[in-house]
């Protein structure tokens, strides 16, 4: 049975199999950047791929999974709410990135909801195929554990930024994060493109949208950064941002 979204097997063999197999020799999806080809090849002939637009619930929380899932295309957010529906972010998955981790050890329930931020496209891997592969192939177990040591990296630097520091230093922090992720270094300085809205970025750091708002036009109106956009951002002065976020 095929559901709306996932293509089945059969129709993915030639085309889509294809797709998935090109974007992983061309290393785009990190944790199979060790693998040789033959194993590539295996990989893509049982990946689930699964496109959702943007806003659209991707891992309901409380979902029990017994896949991993990694970010093909897109940006997706990971986020739980309060019973008065207040949104917190916890993390922002890009291309690349991947989740359920948890379930490759038991069937547990994600402690998360998982919504795309854009149009997204996933891949889908069974744990019972991942633990497989992780038997043959013993340096996709090392890359996995390298690619969960960053993400708890950069979830220690969020809960770091979450607590006793000023709001400057919050803000500045998730700045040169969002610009190391998604920024593009030209003559002019740093051009980020933001995962999150005004309202979003209030939600991910912990303050008021009013709050955030204020404080970027304060950046911007001492020249170290510069909004382009809805979301564009031109980062003026990057020393500045790091001296803010110490």
């Amino acid at each position: 049975m095929t559901l709306k979204g996932v293509i089945s097997l059969p129709q993915i063999c030639d085309r889509a199999c294809q797709t998935c197999l090109d974007k992983l020799c061309t290393h785009k999806i990190p944790l199979f950047s060790a693998l040789p080809f033959e194993a590539l090849t295996e990989i893509a002939t049982q990946i689930e791929h699964t496109e959702y637009p943007a806003g659209s619930v991707i891992i309901p929380l409380g979902t029990v999974s017994s896949s991993v899932t990694i970010i093909s295309g897109g940006q997706a957010k990971a986020c739980r709410y309060s019973a008065d529906g207040r949104e917190q972010i916890l993390y922002i998955f890009s291309e690349g990135d991947f989740f359920g981790e948890q379930h490759l050890l038991s069937a547990s329930e994600t402690p998360y909801q998982v919504e795309a931020l854009t149009d997204t496209r996933i891949c889908q891997l069974s744990r019972q195929a991942l633990n497989q592969l992780i038997i043959r192939h013993p340096e996709l177990a090392l890359q996995l554990i390298q690619d969960l040591t960053l993400r708890l990296g950069r979830l220690e630097q969020a809960i770091q930024t979450m607590g006793g520091r000023s709001i400057d230093a919050r803000i500045s922090t998730t700045l040169l994060d969002f610009a190391e992720r998604y920024g593009r270094v030209r003559s002019d300085g740093i051009h980020v493109t933001l995962p999150l809205s005004r309202e979003g970025l209030a939600s991910y750091i912990g303050i008021a949208r009013e709050t955030i708002s204020r404080k970027l036009g304060q950046l911007e109106n001492d020249g170290i950064i510069e909004s382009r956009g809805h979301r564009g951002l031109r980062i003026i002065r990057i020393d500045t941002l790091r001296t803010l976020a110490e």
